[in-house]
């Protein structure tokens, strides 16, 4: 690092030498210039003559003191013209030396020293008086229509000004100078528009998104997609994000024509042992999908990525029910604290699974579950993509009241009419074969749980038509199944 810094710093004393060797003296006709000429020919044979290609076309002076010379290779006789943006008449061109006319005489100059750019504005297209708007902090006025030149000043964004002429990128404008005179300047014609301009940091769009409940787990598609602070593509970039990088959405909202995401960006902490911290960006959503690497994720994929918490894929999914007033459904199965403490301070955990919450009676497809958890999914009605969501068991029943305590029988009989209880409850039965059994005498929901062939049952109530039981399980939790798959034998063997 030191040697770079050394080769940095004489690089620079070597640049400011000569830029020295170039200012010349007050005397225009000084004769011993201390300038270092460039070889002849910069090509391979440097003896070869130079090939000059013949142009007509007036070129101005980027400096001050550029030297006129009346041969390539000597400084005697050299004219040094101490006013940059001098105009002259180029009538021969090579990347090296440059044939000039000026007051009457040829002369021999650095290519690199002229400028064929029009920097005083005389060929570009007047127009009348335009009053526009600046789109920019710190948009510089130029005296001459050249970045490289001096700034006269700046302005701000959503200033006016009048625009009195145009080309080459450039706008040449009237403006009020610092004394309160009339003055002309030019400012790059980009940084203009005709309508006042609004800050895309600072549009608000809230009203354009919906809220992802759950949050989404998605994939960046581009290889580099860029975070911008607000959802408009000339925002802040905040950031960028790589291909199958994996994002927190939690809010989607359409723009115009295009889909912007809402994203929970975790930046770590600058200090080990201090919270790391969350900020909401935006990017756009075009380039992102719930699919990595255009793999589907699969739940034989999330139980084995989830091994040690021993999940067992249903046979069939079952219906399953919140039953607290609102909990949070994660994208792990790991109950972590949505915020920590920091001094007095409560702040959000950047590691916080949830995704999104649930409230009491909250009907779940539930496809897996272990001793703890249970893993169901949620299929966006757009895409058809299946995501695979944990919920803590402790806060699932069966009951579809969202009560923790299974119905009472009296309870599925009020709500349930066609159905008879039993005058004598106690007659036992026996799954012939896999039943699916519901919370109501409906076929449409998902099952609620699956008995196995064998399994004893104790039938409480028949429906009219014969077609529908009410069984108790040895559990004391009452089901709807259907009668053709009972019997009154027990299995033998």
């Amino acid at each position: 690092m030191k040697k770079r810094i050394f080769a940095l710093l004489l690089a620079g004393l070597l640049a400011a030498s000569m830029t020295s060797c170039f200012q010349g003296t007050s005397d225009p006709q000084d004769t011993n210039p201390q300038q270092t000429l460039p070889e002849t020919n910069p090509e391979t044979d440097p003896d070869a003559p130079i090939i000059f290609t013949e142009v007509d076309e007036t070129v101005y002076t980027l400096s001050d003191n550029v030297r006129l010379l009346t041969e390539m290779d000597s400084v005697v006789g050299a004219v040094v013209i101490k006013t940059k943006v001098t105009e002259m008449h180029r009538i021969k061109y090579h990347d090296t030396w440059s044939v000039v006319e000026y007051l009457g005489q040829q002369y021999y100059v650095l290519s690199d020293s002229v400028t064929n750019a029009d920097l005083m504005g005389k060929s570009f297209t007047a127009c009348a008086d335009t009053t526009m708007y600046v789109t920019t902090d710190g948009l510089n006025i130029r005296k001459y229509a050249s970045a490289k030149l001096e700034s006269l000043g700046t302005l701000s964004a959503n200033e006016t000004v009048t625009v009195v002429a145009t080309g080459d990128g450039w706008s040449k404008i009237k403006f009020t100078d610092k004394a309160g005179a009339e003055a002309f300047g030019f400012v790059k014609s980009e940084y203009l528009s005709a309508t006042e301009y609004v800050d895309p940091n600072k549009i608000d769009y809230s009203a354009s998104f919906t809220a992802c409940n759950p949050y989404k787990t998605m994939y960046v598609t581009a290889d580099t997609l860029t975070i911008r602070f607000n959802a408009h593509a000339d925002s802040t970039e905040m950031g960028t994000l790589q291909k199958d990088e994996e994002v927190t959405v939690v809010a989607l909202g359409t723009i115009g024509e295009s889909t912007w995401a809402k994203i929970r960006v975790v930046v770590p902490a600058d200090k080990e042992g201090d919270p790391d911290s969350v900020y909401l960006y935006y990017v756009n959503a075009k380039y992102l999908s719930e699919i990595k690497g255009g793999v589907p994720v699969t739940l034989e994929g999330v139980i084995e990525q989830w091994a040690s918490i021993g999940f067992e894929k249903l046979e069939t999914p079952v219906t399953m029910y919140i039953c607290t007033d609102s909990c949070w459904i994660r994208n792990t199965p790991e109950v972590i604290a949505q915020y920590i403490k920091q001094g007095d301070k409560e702040i959000e955990n950047p590691d916080f699974n949830g995704v999104g919450n649930r409230v009491k009676k909250d009907a779940l497809n539930v496809v897996a579950l272990s001793s703890e958890w249970a893993i169901f999914t949620i299929t966006d009605k757009e895409t058809n993509e299946v995501g695979y969501y944990f919920v803590h068991r402790s806060v699932l029943t069966t009951n579809a009241s969202g009560e923790p305590a299974p119905l009472s029988l009296e309870e599925l009989l009020a709500s349930n009419s066609g159905f008879t209880a039993c005058e004598t409850e106690g007659k036992k039965l026996y799954a012939t074969a896999s039943v699916n059994c519901y919370v109501s005498a409906k076929t449409s929901d998902n099952p609620a749980a699956v008995l196995t062939a064998g399994t004893q049952v104790t039938l409480a109530a028949t429906s009219e038509l014969g077609n529908w039981y009410i069984v108790k399980t040895a559990d004391n939790v009452y089901y709807f199944v259907a009668s053709h798959l009972f019997s009154e034998t027990a299995p033998q063997g």
